[in-house]
């Protein structure tokens, strides 16, 4: 009722403010009117509520979301480490345009932010004698965790030449470079080619096994492409779902050790947020 209320309440107020303009010439009243109508209508404006959503990698987050949103796979949820390494943060969608009716930003960390990441991330999976620790067989482990994020971004790097690598070496790939502290925007009309273009930045190629590698040679080619997200700070989602349409975000956070710090940093020094834990 209140939001109805509301409503009806803007369009009152425009029609006032469509009236006085015609007088602005010559009343002195009706700018007044119209000035106080510019400053009454912020407060019609929805507030935010961040409603955080946490919980064990592969605890299904990202399916309850969906579900919240009455959406089959708005959220990606079969992308393995991909999926539950990046923020994503889903809000109300207010755009009238009917191809953008689902909409994204995908903004990408800076350079300076993944320049520390990447010296964090080498001296995780990285022996003192520059060889790669035998901990990357576990993918849990703080070693696998940074192993899979680095050969993400640099696949093409073999294992035996990881000692003569450098952060200053790593951070001048072409393909990295051009992403670093941009925003990639989606727009689309339906959820399935909104699923397909952001599956472009937040898909994994471990969920494609060995023996699918050596089938599919379009697989196997897939497997030494930079994937972007590690890259990847915050996927802001837009979408017409009733449980968003008054104020209320929700962000899918990332599963324990998969996040990096740039993202960390990002909701705790920024954001308050209620939590729904996914057990």
């Amino acid at each position: 009722m209140l939001e109805a209320a509301v409503t009806h309440s803007i369009k009152v107020l425009q029609s006032l403010q469509s009236s006085f303009s015609q007088y602005a010439g010559t009343s002195q009243d009706a700018v007044a009117w119209n000035e106080a109508i510019e400053k009454l209508m912020p407060q019609a404006q929805r507030k935010r509520t961040i409603v955080g959503v946490v919980g064990n990698t592969g605890a299904g987050k990202s399916s309850v979301i969906n579900a919240m949103l009455d959406e089959e796979r708005l959220v990606p949820t079969n992308c393995m480490r991909a999926c539950t390494a990046v923020v994503t943060e889903m809000s109300w969608n207010a755009s009238t345009d009917p191809y953008s009716k689902y909409r994204a930003e995908i903004e990408f960390i800076s350079r300076g932010d993944w320049e520390k990441e990447l010296g964090k991330l080498l001296k995780e999976f990285l022996t003192e004698s520059g060889a790669v620790s035998r901990e990357v067989a576990d993918q849990d482990s703080d070693a696998g965790i940074a192993w899979a994020k680095f050969h993400s971004v640099y696949p093409k790097i073999p294992r035996d030449s990881l000692s003569d690598c450098t952060v200053e070496g790593l951070m001048a790939e072409r393909a990295v470079l051009a992403v670093l502290g941009t925003t990639e925007n989606i727009n689309t009309a339906s959820p399935n080619a909104f699923y397909q273009q952001l599956q472009r930045y937040v898909d994994s190629k471990e969920k494609v096994s060995k023996k699918e590698k050596e089938k599919d040679k379009d697989k196997q080619k897939k497997a030494f492409e930079t994937e972007y997200w590690p890259l990847i700070k915050v996927v802001k989602i837009y979408v017409k779902a009733p449980a968003l349409s008054t104020g209320a975000v929700i962000v899918d956070l990332p599963g324990v050790h998969d996040s990096n710090a740039a993202r960390a940093g990002m909701y705790s020094s920024r954001h308050h947020a209620r939590s729904l834990r996914v057990y």
